[in-house]
């Protein structure tokens, strides 16, 4: 999936794909990292709240307010880091108010 792929929440974009998380070598996908529209900054969204991955969006099961309310992903993160230690991601996706 190409980098800034849109992201939408109930039909309307509110980002776009920054990066994908899991591991080639075990097949298993942890998330996405986001680049969110409003705020211009990235979330991660954990596979449970990927509703459907597609060639041309990726729909979230989260509402614009939800993807807001997660904390950013820390600005080293990149895809080389996510894929050969998804376990450092733990935390990515935990709401700020929690």
């Amino acid at each position: 999936m190409p980098e800034n792929t849109p992201v939408r929440s109930d039909g309307e974009q509110v980002g776009t794909v920054y990066d994908l998380l899991g591991s080639h070598e075990e097949d298993i996908f942890h998330g996405i990292v986001v680049q969110l529209k409003s705020k211009g900054r990235r979330v991660f969204v954990p596979a449970d709240d990927v509703a459907a991955l597609t060639a041309s969006h990726v729909d979230v099961s989260l509402s614009a307010g939800e993807l807001g309310a997660l904390r950013s992903t820390p600005t080293s993160a990149s895809s080389s880091w996510a894929w050969r230690a998804p376990a450092q991601a733990r935390g990515l996706g935990q709401r700020e108010d929690r």
